[in-house]
This record gives C-alpha cells, structure tokens and sequence, in this order.
C-alpha cells in the first residue's frame, strides 16, 4: 500500500469516527479526541490491517498512525503490503 493510499485510509478512518472530513486537515493535526473515540479508531485501524497496536505506540495525529502502520511493513520494501490492506488488480 502506497504511503497517499495509507494516508487516505487513515483520514477516511478517523473522519468517520470524528464524524468529519478530515481531507484537508494536516497530518500533523491533533485529534483532540478522547480517549473512548481514540479507542474505537484504534480498533477500527486494528481490523481494518488485520493487527494488533500496542498501548505503547503514542497516536494523536493522524501522522502518527501512518508512521505506525508503514513501520508494520517490511523494512527492505515498504511497498509491501500491510495485513488487510486491499490488493489492487496489476
């Protein structure tokens, strides 16, 4: 999965969740979400790539979901796809 297609899944994750469209908003933006709404994002994130993100891992931007969820792939090809990430047609 490509790091704009990781990105939009991300925004489209947490607009719904926040009940917005977050399209414009920086990736850098924080949330300012509490910690219900930011438990429920991260088991939606969970279920949608198919893994488990531990209490450790700091998620207050939108960024800092991406930087989680590339970190997941393999690090000699980034490009390799996330678990539950959708497999585009070649």
């Amino acid at each position: 999965m490509s790091t704009l297609d990781l990105e939009t899944t991300i925004r489209r994750l947490i607009g719904h969740r926040a009940g917005c469209s977050l399209a414009r908003v920086p990736l850098t933006y924080d949330l300012d979400l509490n910690a219900l709404d930011i438990l429920e994002l991260i088991l939606a994130v969970e279920r949608r790539f198919g893994l488990v993100i531990p209490d450790s891992v700091p998620l207050h931007t939108p960024a800092d979901f991406v930087v989680f969820l590339r970190s997941q792939s393999t690090p000699s090809n980034p490009d390799t796809p996330l678990p539950g990430a959708p497999v585009r047609p070649a």
